[in-house]
């Protein structure tokens, strides 16, 4: 009997033990349903923090899968549904970057649409977009400018450049050879001194206001940035130069290809007047 009693008594004592242990678990362990974060919440989470629009969600019973698509590609962010902390974050897609044509592959291209010797080629740069501009001799010597887009190697304009006019008689004529040469001298004469003249008027209006042009002149700096603006890279040399009475900026950058371009600037207004590239 007594052993009986005792046998109760145990028994009694261990159900307590256990009620009073799960009841305190619930009492002390928050709902889990209660921390959960929504599916609205996981996206603003997401958005918060990454750059990008939010393509896809997918739930999970423990955490939140949200895709979000930017420039560089499309990314996989794991959140905590219980917590909303961001698990994970992996790319699974890469977006494929423009590559562009080689000095070579624009070259096929260009002689392809204009047959002939290629005397110069450069690039150049308008609306955020490259373009490869090269200049081509053919047989009979007539001078094409070509212009070709630097990553879809369209060709987006061929114009040819027009020669000087010559008197047609001449070729007929050895007078008229003489007459046109003639001609040609007293013209070339007449435009030396009409630039000779203007020169001199520049220079002697350079000497009146010296320091009036200094003020309207660009710094260095300032070409710099202008240079860096349109090619960009590692400057390696900079100089001040004077062409017809004009003074201007020559930027040397070398760019992450190794290419090495040299920008000349109007180092009064800042314009910049010819690119000129270098392997």
């Amino acid at each position: 009997m007594d052993k009986k009693m005792t046998l109760r008594v145990v028994i009694a004592t261990a159900l307590i033990l256990v009620i009073g242990t799960v009841g305190w678990q619930v009492f002390i362990t928050p709902n889990s349903k209660q921390l959960a974060i929504s599916k609205v919440e996981a996206q603003e989470i997401a958005g918060e923090r990454y750059d990008g629009e939010i393509v896809g969600t997918e739930e999970l019973s423990e955490q939140f899968i949200i895709t979000i698509q930017s420039d560089l590609g499309e990314y996989e962010i794991k959140i905590s549904r219980a917590t909303g902390e961001v698990e994970s974050v992996e790319q699974i897609k890469a977006t494929e970057q423009p590559k562009q044509l080689s000095e070579q592959e624009v070259e096929e291209i260009v002689l392809k649409n204009a047959p002939g010797e290629i005397k110069e080629m450069s690039k150049s740069t308008e609306d955020k977009v490259e373009y490869y501009d090269a200049v081509v001799k053919d047989a009979d010597e007539k001078t094409m400018i070509v212009k070709v887009h630097s990553e879809t190697g369209e060709v987006v304009e061929k114009t040819e450049q027009k020669p000087a006019q010559t008197d047609k008689k001449q070729q007929n004529n050895s007078s008229n050879d003489k007459t046109v040469a003639k001609q040609e001298k007293k013209d070339q004469k007449k435009a030396e001194n009409q630039e000779n003249k203007e020169q001199k008027k520049e220079q002697k209006q350079e000497k009146k206001e010296p320091e009036k042009e200094k003020k309207k002149n660009i710094s260095e700096a300032e070409a710099i940035q202008i240079a860096l603006n349109r090619v960009a890279g590692e400057v390696d040399d900079v100089d001040l130069e004077s062409s017809n009475g004009q003074l201007y900026y020559f930027v040397e950058i070398e760019t992450a290809d190794d290419l090495e371009a040299e920008i000349q600037i109007h180092a009064i207004s800042g314009k910049i007047v010819s690119i000129e590239w270098d392997d």
